[in-house]
């Protein structure tokens, strides 16, 4: 969710936002001084969203306003306004990458929490009093590691509605309850025994947001308390994108909706999922890659031409690339046109981009498939598993740091040694070594881990096979090719490589030349994976067994 000054700001001229600030800069009447110091040290304050040192200096500012205008009728104001700094600094402090940087940010939490709480300076009677309230529910609610922080924001929150019932922050108050419930649905969803339960506090995220938009039919919040109902379909466990679809577009009967551009790139994502949805015969997709791709390109167009550009820009263009990528059976120009996209998001947004990171790994992805499909390369790029391997290595720490990609961008880099077609030993061992590292680098909890566990199994697997000689850190045999495999089920249960990895694991006592073993690993694949379950590998294990009853499929040995 982008900064929401920041996108208020955006709906005014830069200029124009300048003249209500300083009026008498702009031909208005003369502002007296104290006035005039104040404002100055807003500018400062509304100048900035990701500067820590310019955020010091606002603070200094209001500070020298209080110490030069100490009878001044915004004296409250001022150490409102030096709050609210504190709180941003402690927001930058906490996504900080740099650990001593992100250590201070509970200290400053709490120093906001303390300022905005402090009925000295900021009395009951202060025309920020609201305000205030407002923002302690925010310092629970921004604060990401505080124990209970989102029962704590809703107090606050409810405390608005509560103690300022017709404030200009009431709809604020009203649209954080249901921004908190929001992520309390999202926690929900990955706790063991959620009390409440993820639906039940999605449909409460929902309710909230809907009395944003019938309780407050002037404020501003209207067209993101709409938005946020559409994600409570689109986030649910099993999303329900046609019904987030359809709240999306709600968005748009709002003249200038300040989330448009969050609307229609989460129309192009629910259009997207749904066309990758697997068709039931005779029924086909309500929408396709194309539809999704109409969406992000009006993303492009309608928000990133502009001097204020969308945040969306860069993960449109990305998705563009894979709405080309994701094709079922794609072509030489699907390939080279998600490469081109893929590129551009680099080229357009650089390294620091929130997709760019995704756009590298797709790159890889994109040659690494065009090698394999034998695909024509493009006239500024070359299909061949080296490239791709490149391209993977990109995808660090150093360039991309704290990416969810750099296990798959390792686990990847393994796969261009193992996808050689006509493999030696030393592409092996480098495979090996690359899935090995996946999980000692990033743990078993990565996102590819189960993948490289599988890979590590038919590594050995297939060494076994080929005769290779195994590198000095593992021994090539068939048992421990079998005993890699059963890592997949008894570390990753919930992994989509259970079949996989079981099926195989049967196929070493084959390869082995024993037919009991695999007459019984068989048996118990199909016991334990159904066709509906395995449509790839129970067939293919039911073969094996009737080879085995006949003597023929490679079993004359049986």
């Amino acid at each position: 969710m982008k900064n929401s000054l920041a996108k208020k700001l955006l709906r005014f001229p830069a200029v124009a936002t300048l003249c209500v600030v300083l009026l008498s800069a702009c031909g208005g009447s003369p502002v007296a001084p104290d006035r005039l110091a104040f404002n100055t040290a807003v500018v400062t304050f509304n100048n900035i969203t990701t500067d820590a040192t310019t955020l010091t200096a606002a603070e200094t500012a209001f500070a020298k306003f209080i110490t030069d205008f100490p009878t001044s009728n915004l004296i409250d104001d001022a150490y409102y306004y030096i709050a609210r700094s504190i709180h941003e600094r402690a927001k930058l402090a906490q996504g900080s990458l740099d650990p001593a940087t992100a250590a201070t940010a509970t200290a400053l939490f709490t120093d906001a929490r303390s300022r905005y709480s402090d009925t000295k300076t900021i009395p009951i009677t202060s025309n920020k009093a609201d305000n205030a309230q407002l923002q302690i529910g925010k310092t629970y609610y921004d604060q990401t590691t505080l124990t209970d922080n989102y029962g704590l924001a809703l107090t606050q929150f409810n405390n608005v509605l509560t103690n300022f019932p017709t404030s200009s922050v009431a709809d604020d108050a009203q649209y954080y309850i249901g921004r908190t419930k929001h992520e309390q649905a999202l926690l929900a969803q990955i706790a063991v025994s959620p009390t409440p339960t993820a639906a039940t506090l999605f449909t409460a995220a929902r309710d909230a947001y809907g009395l944003v938009i019938s309780n407050y039919t002037t404020s501003t919040r209207r067209d993101d308390a709409q938005y946020q109902i559409g994600r409570t379909y689109y986030d649910l466990t099993i999303p329900n994108y046609t019904q987030a679809i359809t709240e999306f577009n709600l968005v748009f009967q709002y003249t200038a909706p300040s989330v448009g551009d969050d609307a229609r790139y989460y129309l192009g994502r629910s259009k997207h999922e749904i066309a990758l949805l697997p068709a039931v015969p005779p029924a086909t997709p309500t929408y396709t890659l194309v539809d999704a791709r109409t969406e992000y390109n009006l993303v492009l167009s309608d928000y990133c031409a502009g001097i204020a550009l969308s945040t969306r820009c860069d993960d449109a263009q990305y998705q563009v690339g894979k709405t080309y990528y994701d094709v079922a059976i794609p072509v030489a120009t699907d390939y080279s046109t998600a490469l081109g996209h893929f590129q551009a998001v680099l080229s357009a947004y650089g390294t620091t981009a929130s997709a760019s990171d995704n756009a590298q790994y797709y790159i890889g992805r994109t040659i690494h498939q065009g090698a394999l499909l034998a695909v024509p390369p493009t006239p500024t790029a070359t299909y061949t598993l080296a490239n791709a391997r490149t391209e993977y290595l990109k995808v660090n720490a150093t360039t991309y740091p704290g990416s969810v990609r750099l296990d798959d961008a390792l686990y990847q880099v393994g796969r261009t040694y193992y996808d050689v077609a006509i493999p030696v030993a030393a592409d092996y061992s480098n495979a090996l070594g690359n899935f090995q590292a996946v999980i000692s680098t990033y743990g078993t909890t990565a996102s590819a881990a189960d993948d490289a566990q599988f890979y590590i199994g038919r590594t050995i697997h297939q060494g076994t096979v080929l005769g290779f000689a195994p590198p000095p850190s593992v021994t090539y045999t068939y048992p421990i090719a079998r005993d890699e495999y059963l890592k997949v089920s008894t570390i990753y249960p919930g992994s989509i490589r259970l079949d996989d990895a079981a099926f195989y694991s049967a196929l070493t006592f084959h390869d082995a030349n024993d037919c009991l073993g695999e007459k019984g690993a068989m048996t118990t694949f199909i016991n334990n994976f159904s066709a509906t379950v395995s449509p790839t590998f129970n067939p293919l294990a039911q073969q094996h067994l009737d080879g085995i009853a006949k003597g023929t499929r490679g079993h004359s040995n049986c």
